[in-house]
């Protein structure tokens, strides 16, 4: 699928007050003489500087740094712990090492 396709439906499925902003952003760039958002990446981008505040990925690397296991499943404490890695982007920001000590470190200590 096209990067120009993936837009227009996403932007179909914004409703509320995201498909009123996109409607203006859409506007304003056209009155403007703007290039139309034509990727998903610049299409996420706008949408995170509306509606993601700067403090947000602060806030989820500390819940990060203090997830541990207590008495939760081993699954359900790797389900949680991968979608951390997965939302802080921390693949392409520490080593796998640093990753493996942060996983160790939150796991109950018989299963270190």
């Amino acid at each position: 699928m096209s990067e120009s396709r993936k837009v227009r439906l996403a932007v179909m499925k914004l409703t509320g007050q995201a498909g009123q902003y996109w409607e203006n952003l859409e506007r304003m760039m056209r009155y403007r003489r703007e290039d139309p958002v034509d990727t998903w990446e610049s299409m996420k981008e706008k949408l995170m500087l509306k509606y993601v505040p700067p403090s947000f990925s602060q806030q989820l690397l500390d819940k990060w740094n203090r997830w541990t296991q207590g008495n939760k499943s081993a699954t359900d404490y790797i389900a949680k712990f991968d979608e951390y890695l997965n939302r802080c982007g921390a693949i392409e920001l520490e080593s796998p090492e640093q990753t493996l000590s942060r996983f160790r470190s939150g796991l109950k200590d018989d299963y270190r």
